[in-house]
């Protein structure tokens, strides 16, 4: 009997997972989500993929792009890389992990916080931590705004994690410890949003790698400091996102656009639109887009969205052609976060 419940106890053991965390784009809001304000995002298929399995010993091995090596869990924060310090946040040993992303390095598309969720829920499943949803995003951000010591807000981890069209609210919330203030709170529009506004969108990354920290920061002086316009684009962003859920719902497909591109207008205003993000919009909107802005933080991707495909197709040809776009490409709304064990 002892014998059966110990092969029983081996085959329920895990000893491999395979995770994909998506991209976020931002529909509404995404300069506002760290200051308690509300946003609205969208997850799309472009991916973080980690694969975590266990070894005999107590090392953790690491293999990424062109690197390959051992890392110790107690290596002081301040010389760690990103993927370190998530390594050091989940605080387990004894496993390999290798990652690849599709998703265009300091694009503005959420790239770091869809690793920080793919690795830290491929542990979690690994090692049986059985943290929530909420938790994984949480912990997630907080790699970013503790031990990275950078300004981010939510929206990116909470997006990854819950994938879809994503309503959130970060009402009393500002990267405190996760014990002193309030989860999110999420509202799924994603059914909505598939069926009712269902635009063909294209992302376009201009080559200006940006900096998010740096333009955080920079904002979030302004915003401290009293600064009245800068509030109150802040106000009038929360506004908008709060406004979109209803469009999604009704399925005000007029009116998303709209609000899309007044969130362009902000990020102009906010200095968060290079001469690059400027030209990709003027091409696509010239040959048919109803809406584009930048996504993140601003100065990297843009996001196009279009009601008809052949008006996509002739701006794609035509975005192609701009000398500096170095990648290019269709996606679409994703789930969340995806586990698979073995």
């Amino acid at each position: 009997m002892k014998n059966l419940l110990k092969i029983n106890r081996q085959k329920k053991e895990i000893k491999h997972v395979t995770s994909f965390a998506p991209a976020r784009v931002d529909l509404s809001s995404g300069a506002a989500d760290w200051c308690g304000f509300s946003t609205l995002s969208m997850a799309v298929n472009l991916f973080v993929k980690v694969k975590v399995s266990k070894r005999n010993d107590s090392k953790i091995f690491l293999k990424y792009e062109k690197n390959q090596y051992f890392f110790d869990i107690n290596k002081p924060k301040k010389a760690c890389s990103f993927v370190e310090l998530v390594i050091k946040k989940a605080n387990k040993i004894g496993y390999n992990l290798e990652f690849s992303s599709d998703i265009p390095r300091q694009s503005g598309l959420g790239g770091s916080a869809s690793l920080a969720v793919a690795i830290l829920g491929a542990i979690n499943k690994l090692f049986k931590l059985n943290w929530s949803k909420y938790e994984l995003a949480e912990i997630a951000q907080r790699v970013e705004t503790h031990d990275n010591e950078s300004v981010q807000g939510y929206q990116d981890q909470y997006t990854a994690v819950f994938g879809g069209a994503l309503m959130m609210d970060f009402k009393y919330k500002a990267s405190k410890e996760i014990k002193d203030e309030p989860y999110g709170t999420t509202e799924q529009l994603g059914n909505y949003f598939a069926k009712k506004i269902k635009p063909y969108i294209l992302i376009v990354d201009g080559n200006k790698p940006h900096s998010s920290k740096t333009l955080n920061e920079n904002l979030q002086k302004q915003y401290l400091s009293g600064d009245k316009e800068v509030k109150k684009l802040m106000l009038e962003l929360d506004n908008l996102s709060r406004e979109m859920k209803t469009t999604i719902v009704n399925g005000n497909k007029k009116r998303f656009y709209e609000i899309v591109n007044r969130n362009q207008d902000i990020m102009k205003i906010f200095g968060r639109s290079n001469i690059n993000c400027d030209k990709i919009i003027d091409t696509a909107i010239k040959h048919g887009a109803n809406a584009g802005k930048c996504v993140g933080a601003g100065n990297g991707a843009v996001a196009l969205f279009f009601d008809n495909y052949d008006d996509l197709k002739t701006s794609k040809l035509s975005i192609s052609k701009l000398n500096f776009v170095t990648f290019i490409k269709e996606v679409k709304i994703s789930k969340g976060l995806l586990i698979k064990k073995k």
